[in-house]
């Protein structure tokens, strides 16, 4: 179990930061934000995956974004386990989908209907679940 209070501290670091690929000195984007807020309340996350890294992620994105989108989505699908949909907790990681792309993106679930997301044009903010619930398409649990 996600302790509460060490997920609320870490939202309060990400949130409301603006979106920077690769840039934590100037904001956030996908891959820092999962990877360094899980990494906060005390999992630890992959350092590489397919041998790409976190700082190599967001060059792969500028320079071949099919490649680096496939490679994420893996990524995505790769963390902790597949849970129902309608069974996310607070800390969950919810994987979404728009209608008719391939490319896959993420919110961490909250509890009380938020969900932390980051998009490149709202940067990092809270929001009602509600709002993005008809884009899961999945749900992964990260154990402890």
């Amino acid at each position: 179990m996600i302790d509460s209070t060490a997920l609320a501290n870490a939202v309060e670091k990400w949130r409301e930061r603006q979106f920077a690929s690769g840039d934590l000195n100037r904001g956030v984007d996908c891959v820092n934000l999962l990877l360094g807020l899980y990494e906060e309340i005390g999992f630890v996350m992959p350092v590489e995956f397919e041998g790409v890294t976190r700082e190599d992620y967001a060059n792969l994105y500028q320079t071949d974004r099919p490649k680096a989108n496939e490679i994420w989505n893996r990524f995505l699908m790769s963390l902790g386990t597949e849970i129902g949909k309608e069974n996310f907790a607070r800390g969950d990681i919810l994987i979404l989908k728009a209608e008719g792309s391939n490319e896959l993106s993420m919110a961490i679930a909250l509890g009380n209907g938020s969900a932390l997301v980051v998009t490149e044009r709202l940067g990092c903010k809270v929001i009602p679940v509600r709002v993005i619930k008809r884009f899961f398409y999945s749900v992964r649990r990260l154990c402890q």
